[in-house]
């Protein structure tokens, strides 16, 4: 294989060394942000573990505690029958008088007919 070389001007040359410098600073700081990633997932793999023991101790007390207290016993509503009573309603004087008002006005007609 035979080798080529490209005339490269120096300017030419320190802006890809820039490129270059820039591409390797860029993947380092990736490989920071994945290894930070990596740790904070331990640590909330912790967090949920603890969390997770923490509430099964919480639901044991909860259950020792409910398990003290009396049970409740729905009770059944009672039926009450209740005779009916009709009320005579009393009606008021005006009443009486335009009954007899009435009365006397059929006694007329009957008369008549």
């Amino acid at each position: 294989m035979e080798s080529r070389y490209i005339k490269v001007t120096r300017d030419k040359a320190v802006g890809l060394r820039k490129e270059i410098l820039n591409s390797q600073l860029t993947s380092i700081y990736a490989l920071k942000k994945m290894r930070m990633y990596d740790v904070l997932r331990k640590k909330e793999l912790v967090l949920k573990s603890q969390l997770k023991s923490k509430l099964s101790a919480f639901k044991i007390q909860i259950n020792s505690i409910i398990s003290t207290f009396p049970e409740y016993v729905e009770a059944k509503p009672e039926v009450i029958k209740t005779s009916k009573i009709e009320k005579k309603v009393k009606e008021p004087k005006e009443f009486d008088d335009l009954k007899k008002d009435l009365d006397e006005i059929k006694k007329k007609l009957a008369r008549l007919q």
